[in-house]
């Protein structure tokens, strides 16, 4: 959808007051209440998806959510219609995502504040190691091969999992860690014991673990050496001839050329 935000207002105008706007019905108050049940969920623990909409609770308050956007673009739509609540915010810098995030972060703690409970984490789990790694989305890993580098480069950042020593689970997405202390098993699905995706709250997308050798890191480092190789020949062949010319060396034709 592209809008201006005076027209999105408008259009989450009709989401609160059960599909009508200054006396102007858009939706029926049953279509609303459609739109933001549960349609689908990737796990029994977590709220899913409405139509069209996250769902994700703060406490016992229903948060429904729609973020998008491009490379230095970026914009999130919220409902909390238990509270009349709206907000539409777009972002368009270098670090369009983690300036709107953050804003809708400090919005919600004013809003719709939680209250936390003090956990304490019981220890590094037994199965730690086989949980640790790099999760990346599988928008990337289900996209065919020559699809998966601009999925991978512009899409859903990789999340990054680990334990600290006295148990807590942090999830790193690019410098923007979330910590997590254990109160029921966690949102992993498993096939004969090997952990085979990773769900988290507010995202419409499952996450693959990926090995060390398909990291981004790997990768980039496979590509430029790659790339330096290719360039060696593209300049040296070249300059090789020239150092020859002018050296008076003898001149390869033929079948020895070719080999050279």
């Amino acid at each position: 959808m592209s809008a201006t935000a005076t027209d999105m207002a408008q259009f989450m105008l009709a989401h609160l007051n059960g599909g009508a706007v200054d006396g102007n019905r858009i939706l029926s108050s049953e279509a609303v209440d459609a739109m933001h049940r549960q349609w689908f969920t990737l796990h029994e623990q977590l709220d899913g998806m409405a139509f069209g909409l996250q769902r994700q609770r703060r406490d016992d308050v229903l948060v429904l959510r729609h973020s998008g956007g491009v490379p230095r673009f970026a914009s999130d739509l919220l409902l909390v219609p238990e509270l009349g609540l709206g907000l539409f915010v777009s972002c368009h810098n270098g670090n369009a995502f983690d300036a709107k995030a953050a804003f809708v972060d400090a919005f919600l703690d004013r809003y719709a504040p939680v209250d936390e409970p003090h956990l304490v984490p019981d220890g590094r789990p037994a199965r730690a190691d086989a949980i640790e790694g790099q999760y990346r989305s599988i928008k990337v890993t289900e996209r065919p091969t020559y699809g998966k580098l601009p999925w991978a480069l512009f899409s859903t950042r990789p999340i990054d999992v680990r334990f600290e020593a006295d148990g807590t689970l942090v999830t790193d997405t690019g410098g923007n860690a979330d910590r997590w202390v254990k109160v029921e098993p966690l949102a992993f699905r498993e096939d004969d014991g090997t952990i085979t995706h990773l769900f988290r709250e507010g995202s419409v997308t499952a996450f693959e673990p990926v090995s060390w050798y398909e990291t981004m890191g790997i990768q980039a480092r496979l590509a430029a050496i790659t790339a330096l190789v290719v360039l060696s020949g593209a300049v040296g062949w070249p300059l090789g001839t020239v150092r020859r010319w002018y050296r008076g060396g003898p001149s390869l034709s033929g079948g020895p050329r070719r080999a050279r």
